[in-house]
């Protein structure tokens, strides 16, 4: 069978779940490599065990949103250290409520990039894990409560948004951006900063949840 263009009558073979031993690079009848367009997105990465999730692993202490615009308080931080040899392209970033009632006005994520000060621990709670289940670990960590001292002015840029008349309660909202897609990067010896900002609800309390893969880059 084939598949026509234009130009060109491009041949197609079966697909298999994996190939062993020696193999040789698939071209088209151009010489051009062949891309495959079957797999899912950033399916490779997650194999090799590069792609993980920052999430909860026991009882969270969430934080309140802000009613006002921050400079340098950063209520959740997720650090690459500086003698890792990865760059962190995030895939995804947000917040979930952990606790109370929220505004019917709705809230806003913000993230900002900052050097100093790095975290070298997680709160209580939070932990990573890896997307294939296999036991290669990430060495960033994700620590709450930071007075960034640099940048002197950090940017916030809001990413995620959830606008609402409904009030929403405990275990109910998350508040994600799942379209990153490797859009923001930590290098090594950067963190990334997280606030939620909007009204202050019945005391609703917030905790970060974010997804990246892990790979060598210019800047690592």
């Amino acid at each position: 069978m084939t598949i026509s263009s234009s130009s060109y009558a491009v041949g197609t073979q079966a697909l298999q779940t994996k190939l062993t031993g020696d193999v040789v690079n698939r071209v088209t009848q151009t010489g051009s490599g062949a891309v495959s367009i079957v797999e899912p997105e950033g399916m490779d990465l997650t194999r090799e065990g590069r792609r993980f999730m920052l999430g909860t692993k026991a009882a969270i202490t969430g934080i309140a949103p802000v009613q006002t615009v921050q400079t340098t308080a950063c209520q959740w931080g997720i650090t690459n250290p500086a003698t890792n040899t990865m760059t962190a392209f995030f895939d995804s970033i947000g917040v979930w409520q952990t606790a109370g009632t929220g505004a019917a006005t709705g809230y806003i994520v913000l993230v900002t990039i900052f050097a100093t000060p790095a975290q070298t621990s997680f709160t209580t709670g939070l932990g990573i894990m890896n997307c294939n289940g296999s036991t290669k670990t990430s060495n960033l960590v994700a620590k709450d409560t930071i007075t960034i001292t640099s940048p002197a002015a950090p940017v916030w840029i809001p990413i995620a948004v959830q606008q609402s008349s409904v009030a929403n309660t405990i275990v109910s909202l998350a508040i994600v951006n799942y379209e990153i897609r490797g859009r923001i990067a930590i290098p090594p010896g950067f963190s990334l900063g997280i606030n939620v900002s909007g009204a202050a609800g019945t005391s609703p309390l917030y905790a970060p949840i974010a997804s990246w893969v892990e790979v060598e880059s210019n800047n690592s």
